[in-house]
């Protein structure tokens, strides 16, 4: 059953690597914005919590389940599933009576989603915050179902080129100077040879866009897209758009904030802090020109051709090299999905069916008919 609000609810989504987390920290320096920490990955995640907690008729595990939202708020989900036990009400600046207006104003919801959106609606009216603001990438994929559970909330999607996307997941931290030792850059690298792989990840962006776009068409008044590119090049307009969708009041003072991308964050070495750069720059737009190779850029092409045309992005030319390169890359996507896939319920066989799929799109989007 939907649920309704007495705050102002705001989801940033979006593929990773899109602004999501710059995004969240300009919203969070507005004065009337309380932000849930860190990411819940709440809907990603809403079987198992739904196996956790099966029954919230329950009042012990009901009472369970919403202080497991009170810490997922507070702490995130790496926090929360790690160390949850280490935490009291106290750690997290609450009272026990402050538990007990939770639980007197959620009374009567016992669906897990409405109370995931009434338990963060609740915090910030503690936190004396007309708006709330929860950032999870993932939850782009889930949309549809967020939206039919908390039909008030206001969504802002985050895109961005998939070539660049691709760039920011292939380099990651692996040439920034101030890793601390050979060995951290190595395990930086090894990492992200086993996560990488340009195949999987440009199919990754086409179904978040894919997605949002299903959700779109059910929830048009909802849903909001902003390209990263838009961000950077026109940081005060785009903001100022955002702040009418949300219904957040404008300030200059949101704009100044610094690095906020996980892996570029200012840390200190022999004593000196790294120079700390603008969190709002067009200097990152552009860099996957140099930190692609042409067989990569070729295949994103290839796979993303309508998506990318659907959100302005414009191809770029690569050489016959390229092409001739680019089976290479397939021949690691199908290594890579049979291994990713083939851990858990997933199998070898759905591995081969997810490639197959892949393979015919990129003929289709190259015109070879087979």
């Amino acid at each position: 059953m939907p649920v309704k609000f007495s705050n102002h609810a705001i989801f940033i989504v979006g593929y990773i690597h899109t602004g999501t987390s710059l995004l969240k920290t300009i919203l969070r320096r507005n004065p009337d914005v309380w932000a849930v920490a860190g990411e819940t990955h709440f809907f990603q995640d809403l079987g198992a919590i739904k196996r956790r907690f099966p029954d919230l008729k329950n009042d012990e595990m009901r009472r369970a389940y919403i202080l497991f939202l009170v810490k997922l708020a507070h702490l995130g989900k790496k926090r929360t599933a790690s160390q949850q036990l280490d935490y009291s009400l106290a750690d997290l600046g609450l009272t026990d009576a402050h538990f007990e207006e939770i639980m007197v104003a959620t009374a009567g919801i016992d669906e897990h989603e409405g109370l995931f959106g009434l338990v963060n609606d609740h915090l910030a009216s503690i936190a004396g915050k007309p708006f709330w603001v929860e950032k999870t990438p993932e939850h782009v994929y889930y949309l549809t179902q967020l939206l039919r559970h908390l039909p008030d909330a206001k969504v802002v999607e985050l895109v961005r080129d998939p070539r660049a996307t691709l760039a920011s997941r292939k380099v990651r931290r692996t040439g920034d100077e101030w890793l601390d030792s050979k060995e951290e850059k190595e395990d930086l690298e090894v990492d992200r040879l086993t996560n990488y792989d340009p195949v999987i990840d440009s199919m990754m962006w086409k179904e978040a866009i894919n997605a949002a776009h299903d959700a779109r068409h059910n929830y048009p008044q909802n849903i909001l897209t902003i390209r990263y590119e838009d961000l950077a090049a026109n940081p005060a307009e785009v903001l100022q758009r955002i702040c009418r969708f949300t219904g957040l009041t404008y300030s200059e003072d949101m704009l100044d904030v610094g690095w906020v991308n996980a892996a570029s964050q200012m840390k200190e070495q022999d004593g000196a802090a790294r120079p700390p750069k603008a969190g709002v720059s067009t200097a990152a737009v552009e860099k996957w020109r140099k930190s692609l190779e042409g067989n990569e850029i070729f295949l994103a092409q290839a796979l993303l051709k309508s998506e990318m045309r659907e959100m302005g992005y414009q191809p770029a030319g690569t050489n016959l090299s390229a092409k001739l390169k680019a089976p290479v890359l397939l021949g690691g996507a199908a290594v890579n999905l049979t291994r990713r896939m083939g851990k858990g319920r997933n199998s070898p066989e759905r591995a081969k069916d997810a490639f197959a799929r892949v393979q015919r799109r990129l003929l289709k989007n190259l015109g070879v008919q087979r």
